[in-house]
């Protein structure tokens, strides 16, 4: 038997803790597994669409993995896209992600350096995928040893990103396996991305110079990389790619898009390489006719050829902390969708990670129990909801705290069911904005239609895009205490309020397994997600009005 213990704590900020006690069948039961898809080219995020489907089955060569945490790319999405129509993907449905860590759980035959058991990082068949879900089937070939100091999200960050790196440097004739290279001066552009932290980085451990770009806000980040010049791509030198020093450019990494061979060339060092890491129709052209023309200067478009050998290397390195890997936002396997737009926005600072809990109660589902028990009452006493921009008539503000009356139980088999949608929000990073003077009355109601009975209305809405920092492991601000009797309020020295809620759970003959997790909503947030909801209803009403 598990059970559910949420705790919330009202003021400034508030605070909820939800500890989840529940249980999972082991891999030896289970059949089906949860996934990510989508059915074919284009939709973006919104086409991928929560799945079952069965559990994969390794071949000769190949590992069964658990995954941990899998890391989204932008190669992920152009094949969505059709970049690569109609070579990839191989088949519909298709579950994207490649780069993964996880638990091996099963090996098929003929390998003998792994075994059950270990936790591995490995880098998937870009033809088949299966990274965004539970398990995944992975070559051996592609997999290394992930050492027991190495946190899951940090991991699953590399095998793409630092390998098209590792590579891209050799391609630019740096030799990466020293740090004695002849003086050699190397731009890096989008130096703040996934790909481009990480150049950063193993160029400076190769001793070269290096000039940068990215943006304003990742300046100082880029710097601490070791970046030698950053330059703010939107400055009118960083859009020249100057360098502050005057310095000639021997090679380039360019991991941006949008910049051709005219910007690079009267930077370029005679004999310079621009290394192309996103090629386009016109980057091929260019390395046509400068191999005609027998040109000095060269652009090169570059494909990833991953090898096991590069794999242990970069691990090896960020095991030694010679590298670091940047994470720009963590998400749960249920929030892919926003986790996938991120990414497709083109301004992640580092790497988007997905964690997979493993866990059968999804965090959507989680996500409505919360704005249920944030006020119980108002699945029967709710009204439609009033937006800062379009207010009615007053009436009173739900409190942000259960009342008494939460000593009443709802139905945990409606609560978690299967179906339970959670309407879409908009994304939010940590930390939340500076606090302002608090807005206790500003609110915002989900549509009735949005969820089913009992949580059909609950008095304002938020999203669980990395309000937590942890995936495993109790994280507590010592803000909520256990022990208290059920609906019992306390105290503590601090002012906060705190309220128990119980629910019990029975799963019979199933295994249990500790889910933990810490969730953070402040009042700031509360207006945020009340200007969000205002501004989706005009831009509602006004595609309707121009139906008309």
């Amino acid at each position: 038997m598990g059970h559910i213990v949420a705790s919330f704590c009202a003021g400034f900020p508030l605070r909820r803790i939800l500890r989840l006690h529940t249980t999972r069948p082991s891999m030896a039961t289970a059949k089906t597994m949860r996934a990510v898809q989508y059915a074919g080219y284009g939709g973006g995020a919104a086409a991928l669409k929560h799945v079952e489907i069965p559990l994969p089955s390794p071949k000769k060569g190949e590992l069964l993995l658990k995954i941990e945490a899998a890391a989204i790319n932008p190669f992920d999405w152009k094949v969505q896209n059709g970049a690569l129509r109609p070579f990839l993907p191989s088949k519909f449905p298709f579950t994207p992600g490649v780069d993964v860590t996880g638990e091996i759980v099963e090996i098929g035959p003929e390998i003998n350096s792994l075994k059950k058991g270990d936790k591995v990082v490995s880098l998937l068949s870009v033809t088949t995928g299966g990274g965004l879900a539970e398990y995944a089937v992975a070559s051996s070939t592609l997999t290394a040893l992930r050492p027991s100091s190495m946190p899951p999200v940090t991991a699953a960050a590399l095998p793409t990103a630092a390998l098209t790196a590792l590579q891209a440097l050799r391609s630019a004739g740096v030799k990466t396996d020293s740090p004695s290279n002849p003086p050699t001066n190397i731009l890096i552009t989008a130096a703040s991305g996934g790909v481009g932290h990480f150049a950063v980085q193993l160029a400076k451990l190769a001793g070269v110079h290096v000039t940068a770009t990215c943006g304003a806000r990742n300046v100082d980040l880029v710097r601490s990389l070791g970046a030698d010049e950053v330059l703010d791509y939107k400055s009118s030198e960083g859009a020249a790619l100057r360098s502050p020093s005057g310095k000639k450019y021997d090679a380039v990494v360019h991991c941006a898009t949008g910049v051709g061979w005219s910007a690079f060339q009267p930077n370029l060092a005679a004999a310079a390489s621009v290394i192309d890491i996103t090629p386009g129709g016109r980057a091929w052209l260019t390395w046509v006719l400068q191999k005609v023309t027998f040109s000095k200067q060269r652009l090169v478009p570059m494909f990833l050829s991953p090898e096991r050998g590069d794999l242990e290397l970069v691990v090896g390195l960020l095991e030694q902390k010679r590298l670091r890997t940047v994470i720009d936002s963590r998400y749960p396997l249920e929030m892919a969708e926003e986790a996938w737009a991120k990414s497709m926005a083109g301004h992640a600072t580092g790497k988007v990670v997905i964690e997979i809990s493993n866990n059968p109660l999804l965090d959507r589902r989680l996500a409505s129990i919360v704005l249920y028990l944030l006020n119980p009452e108002a699945t029967q006493n709710a009204t439609p909801a009033a937006c800062p921009e379009h207010p009615s008539p007053p009436s009173p503000s739900p409190s942000p705290l259960p009342s008494s009356s939460c000593r009443s139980k709802p139905s945990p088999s409606s609560l978690f069911s299967s179906t339970l949608p959670l309407p879409r929000l908009p994304n939010l990073p940590l930390p939340p904005p500076p606090r302002s003077s608090p807005s206790q009355s500003i609110h915002s109601h989900i549509p009735p239609s949005s969820l089913p009975s009992p949580a059909s209305q609950v008095p304002f809405s938020f999203t669980l895009q990395n309000p937590y920092q942890s995936s495993t492991g109790f994280s507590a601000d010592g803000g909520c205490r256990e022990g208290l009797e059920e609906g019992q309020v306390q105290e503590p020295e601090s002012g906060i309020q705190q309220v128990d809620l119980n629910f019990e759970l029975e799963h019979p003959g199933e295994e249990e397994e500790d889910y933990e997790e810490v969730f953070v909503l402040t009042d700031e947030w509360r207006e945020f997600f009340a200007k969000s909801e205002a501004k989706r209803r005009m831009s509602k009403q006004k595609k309707n009005n121009q139906k008309r």
